[in-house]
């Protein structure tokens, strides 16, 4: 009588491509669902946004720069600073996305810089702007849109200014800003002025 042999390894290889399969697709929705929680938390966590605003079609590169109460100051080099956060720092256009246009001409996205803070630290919180950059395509002055939103427990806006920016290198002190121990506000200031980029330089080790 001839035997007849089962073999059962192709079956196996088979239920273990699968399982693996099963088990590489649960690692990446787990990871999916952990990364959007972690934005979801940004957004939920942010108490006030600043944004910075100028024409798309002017490439000059606009910083900002914020000093908290514990006089820790935030620009382009030390995007984080407690719970501030520069979320994005613009370069004109050597940051913008940018098309073409079927006669063609580059159309670029407005340039825009957003900073966001996600507690509440009382005390004068101070904001500047400083043209980092000018760029040759346009002249100056420039205005630049400044506004400061406190969202909680609902959006208000706390301040909405156009800034001339007259000169390369210029900083000017659009706002400072009081708050109070559970995030009130108590003044919105226009100055005097105040000097975050020298006061920057004056530290140790500005230019790492």
């Amino acid at each position: 009588m001839k035997r007849v042999y089962y073999n059962n390894t192709s079956f196996l290889d088979l239920l273990f491509n699968f399982l693996l399969a099963t088990m590489i697709l649960l690692v990446i929705a787990v990871l999916h669902i952990v990364v959007e929680h972690k934005k979801a938390d940004i957004k939920t966590q942010a108490e006030f946004v600043l944004t910075v605003t100028w024409p798309k079609e002017i490439d000059h590169d606009v910083d900002t720069w914020v000093r908290d109460p514990n006089r820790n100051i935030l620009w382009f080099r030390q995007k984080e600073i407690g719970v501030c956060h520069l979320d994005r720092d613009d370069l004109g256009h050597l940051s913008n996305d940018w098309t073409f246009g079927p006669d063609g001409t580059i159309s670029y996205n407005p340039n825009q810089e957003i900073i966001t803070i996600r507690g509440i630290v009382p005390g004068e919180w101070v904001f500047n702007l400083h043209l980092y950059r000018k760029g040759t395509n346009y002249g100056l002055p420039i205005t630049v849109s400044v506004s400061l939103i406190k969202l909680n427990p609902t959006a208000t806006t706390l301040f909405y200014k156009e800034i001339q920016m007259e000169e390369y290198w210029q900083e000017k002190t659009v706002a400072r800003v009081r708050l109070g121990e559970h995030g009130d506000v108590l003044s919105v200031e226009d100055g005097p002025m105040i000097k975050l980029v020298e006061e920057k330089q004056a530290q140790p080790r500005y230019l790492q």
